[in-house]
């Protein structure tokens, strides 16, 4: 069963989620990955950020870099503290960041469930991830050599 749409993954912007990745398997791994995990966590699941065209996730990144030296930081220290990187798996179609949707509060039990399902080898398409106290980004960028999946 589908529990995303290609519209929960739209930028932002309004720019659509490629086509391009949707023709090349790129949406169905990405899909088949969101499905598993919310299919294991019994309920619903939202995408807080799916696709993002190169030009929002530069503007994200910049913004990130300026709050960050607002509160502080000096620049080299905010470029190094963004969440948002210069080049994003979100541009490639390949990520998504997802929460509870009835309870964001219960995302620590969603990432303990993750780490369950990785270990089990439930997400075969999965590439990488990051546990954050809000979300959990996954995406589905290919694995190393080694067949690793990246986590930072």
């Amino acid at each position: 069963m589908n529990h995303f749409t290609l519209e929960e993954f739209r930028c932002h912007s309004g720019v659509p989620y490629p086509q391009n990745y949707v023709d090349d398997g790129t949406w169905a791994r990405n899909l088949a990955t969101g499905n598993a995990l919310r299919e294991a966590w019994g309920s619903e699941l939202t995408v807080l950020s799916g696709y993002r065209d190169p030009w929002y996730n530069e503007r994200l990144r910049k913004d990130s870099i300026a709050r960050l030296v607002a509160s502080g930081r000096t620049p080299a220290q905010a470029e190094r503290e963004t969440g948002v990187a210069k080049s994003s798996q979100h541009m490639y179609g390949t990520a998504a960041d997802v929460q509870p949707t009835h309870d964001p509060k219960a995302t620590a039990q969603l990432g303990k469930l993750f780490l369950k399902l990785i270990k089990a080898d439930k997400l075969p398409f999965l590439g990488g991830y990051r546990i954050y106290p809000s979300w959990i980004h996954y995406d589905v960028r290919p694995r190393g050599p080694a067949g690793g999946i990246v986590s930072w």
